[in-house]
């Protein structure tokens, strides 16, 4: 091999490395946004895995709330998820809302956690401004509405469900704002059952507090 064809032979073999080297250099900033976002897609899935991580967390923040109802109405909530045929039988009302949430919750999880807590967050609302006749329900900080319905509610069902209350917050503020929620349709599932149990008791006493308010003002009362 004459030295011509060495040479060229060898810038040939040069060639590709170069490139690449070259491209690289350019292509930095990209590929570090790229790296990037896999180590943190990694470690989110690690998390999730891995002993008190996301997922971990959420299953027992969820599950302790549960408990709590659960101590406080006597009625352990169970089953598995399943939808029952509608043409089987009639529905009871409990059973109706059952079937309902399991439908959410096979349609998109995080939705059915963040439309169950709307639905008690709006009621406990409701109870704020009638047990403390404030003119701020909507706008009072959620700390503020659970002290003075804590104050003011005469139900002890529903002041022993506050806890509750407040661990469903965090985990909704969990669901709402994780990039990579991803959690299972029995978590979901118990998430939202539990909500709307409590959402009962604040409907059971709200109904109580507008009876009682009837019976004040009744005929014959001056």
């Amino acid at each position: 091999m004459s030295i011509l064809e060495f040479i060229s032979s060898l810038a040939s073999s040069l060639a590709w490395p170069a490139v690449l080297v070259i491209a690289a250099i350019l292509l930095r900033p990209e590929l570090s946004k790229i790296f990037a976002q896999l180590a943190e897609r990694v470690k989110y899935l690690k998390s999730l895995t891995g002993p008190g991580g996301t997922g971990a967390e959420f299953e027992s923040g969820v599950l302790a709330a549960k408990q709590e109802v659960d101590a406080i109405s006597g009625e352990p909530q169970a089953g598995p998820l399943e939808v029952s045929n509608e043409n089987s039988g009639t529905f009871s009302e409990i059973e109706i809302i059952r079937q309902d949430l399991i439908r959410q919750v096979d349609a998109s999880p995080r939705a059915a956690i963040i439309e169950s807590w709307i639905s008690l967050e709006s009621s406990l609302r409701r109870l704020y401004a009638a047990t403390t006749n404030r003119n701020d329900a909507s706008q009072a900080p959620l700390f503020i509405v659970l002290r003075r319905v804590a104050q003011a509610s005469e139900s002890n069902l529903v002041n022993e469900a506050l806890g509750a209350v407040s661990n469903l917050y965090t985990l909704r503020n969990q669901a709402a704002h994780e990039q990579y929620f991803d959690i299972s349709p029995l978590a979901s599932y118990d998430y939202a059952n539990t909500a709307y149990r409590i959402t009962a008791l604040i409907s059971a006493e709200l109904d109580r507090l507008s009876t009682t308010d009837s019976s004040e003002t009744g005929p014959g009362r001056p």
